[in-house]
């Protein structure tokens, strides 16, 4: 099993943010680390694309800590230095568990904010706060800002669609549809179907018409923190609300929604399974969680329900072609695979340098 795993930012970074943030935090009933603050940090939190090879194993193992920080050679401007376009990847160079039985850390990428990750016809689409890039499957090279728009900010997962590609435009509470070539296909802002406050009780106003590709906009001043979209095979659109603790199912001629899962705990990685099924993370709750979705009107029903073993599961998706759930703990920066669906039997765990905040895994 081949993965690409993202981390979006360093804890240390995010901690020192969230403790000056500490003040206006305390008017909210949920703690810093979950609702985040008014105003994203000034400083650089950095981000970094991994790739692991044969990870897995017959049995959990255990693993030194895997280092994810390669040395790289900087330019003047602060990034890797090497040309824009199409660019040579940073090899791994790990200190410590570059190889261990069950899995093998291959490659490290320095990328600023890498979060959301989707295959396309000629590698991996990877978001960062505005713009979106392209690697290939073995993190050789990257092309930056393929996909860019006035639109994007702040963005998280990103998915495949019938007709191109779903993001999450985290930053404005919005998802679109687009095209490899940018042309937005379709888009749904939260603000104009009954989101209109923040969790604070500001009313929102958003002017669509102008370019919100570096403005920043703290997780407390948006209205739902809409993280991940997934399209369903009859073309409804599914979205989870950080906000909220909710998935919700979109009408897209309307615009029109209905709640499919709420009582959840500030979820992610919403990710469509088959027909009728569909998986998220249940963050907080450090649940992964398998929903049955059936026609236009019906709840989804939880019919498996994975512990982590942590207070904020970042990303989870079930692999039918190997039997497995992939969890990202974001809490204590480990990856854990379990065999089946009730993922009753433990394969192995990876644990990893604490620095990094990780985000997604990406199966290739």
């Amino acid at each position: 099993m081949r993965l690409l795993l993202s981390c979006i930012s360093k804890h240390s970074t995010l901690k020192k943010h969230w403790s000056e943030s500490a003040q206006a935090v305390q008017q909210t009933q949920c703690p810093l680390t979950v609702l985040g603050s008014y105003e994203k940090p000034k400083e650089d939190a950095g981000g970094l694309l991994c790739l692991l090879e044969d990870f897995g194993s017959s049995q959990l193992e255990s693993h030194p800590q895997a280092s994810l920080s390669p040395p790289i050679h900087r330019g003047p401007t602060g990034d890797p230095d090497v040309s824009r376009g199409e660019r040579s990847a940073v090899d791994s160079d790990l200190s410590r568990g570059e190889r261990s039985e069950g899995y093998k850390v291959v490659k490290n990428l320095e990328l600023k904010m890498a979060a959301g990750m989707a295959d396309t016809d000629k590698g991996v689409f990877i978001t960062s706060f505005g713009s979106i890039h392209e690697v290939d499957a073995d993190l050789k090279t990257i092309k930056r800002d393929v996909v860019s728009s006035p639109l994007f900010n702040a963005l998280h997962s990103i998915s495949r669609t019938q007709r191109g590609y779903l993001v999450a435009s985290t930053g404005l509470d919005l998802i679109l549809e687009f095209k490899r070539d940018g042309e937005v296909l379709w888009s749904w802002w939260a603000t104009d179907h009954g989101f209109e406050e923040t969790p604070t009780g500001r009313r929102r106003v958003l002017d669509k018409s102008a370019d919100h590709r570096v403005v920043q906009y703290g997780t407390l001043s948006q209205t739902t923190h809409v993280n991940s979209a997934a399209e369903l095979p009859d073309g409804r659109v599914l979205a989870s609300l950080f906000h909220q603790g909710s998935v919700i199912v979109i009408d897209r001629e309307t615009g029109k929604w209905q709640p499919v899962l709420e009582g959840l705990d500030h979820p992610h990685a919403v990710r469509i399974l088959d027909r009728t099924h569909f998986t998220v993370a249940d963050t907080v709750h450090g649940r992964a969680l398998l929903v049955h979705i059936n026609g236009t009107g019906e709840r989804g029903q939880v019919e498996e329900e994975i512990d982590a073993g942590t207070s904020w599961l970042q990303d989870c998706r079930y692999d039918d072609e190997h039997e497995s759930w992939i969890l990202v703990d974001g809490k204590n920066s480990r990856l854990v695979l379990r065999r089946g669906r009730s993922g009753d039997k433990a394969i192995a765990q990876l644990d990893l340098d604490p620095e990094w905040r990780l985000y997604e895994a990406h199966l290739l």
